[in-house]
């Protein structure tokens, strides 16, 4: 930065002052733009994923009210992925409102 001029010490002072903030502004902006395209490729994949596992989760409990055996194991790991990824969508969803 060049300040052309006759400044006193205070003048600078106040000049170097706001332009770092506004510096800071721009740099927090282009921080924000990219936090934010990164949510957006996140919940493109959670959407993505979503219903694989909502039909995984459907099937293993059709499966275990007509009794069959199921591996039980993996039937809990869908259902808690869907869970979570219901939830990260939710949170996201918020946050790219704001």
């Amino acid at each position: 930065m060049v300040l052309k001029g006759d400044y006193n010490k205070d003048k600078i002072e106040l000049i170097v002052k706001e332009f770092s903030k506004v510096a800071a502004i721009s740099e927090l902006e282009a921080v924000s733009k990219y936090r934010k395209e990164q949510l957006k490729n996140e919940l493109e994949g959670i959407e993505t994923h979503l219903p694989t596992y909502e039909k995984l989760v459907e099937i293993g409990n059709e499966r275990i009210s007509k009794g069959e055996k199921i591996n039980m194991e993996q039937h809990n790991h869908y259902i808690k992925e869907l869970e979570e990824m219901k939830i990260r969508r939710k949170i996201i969803k918020e946050l790219l409102e704001t």
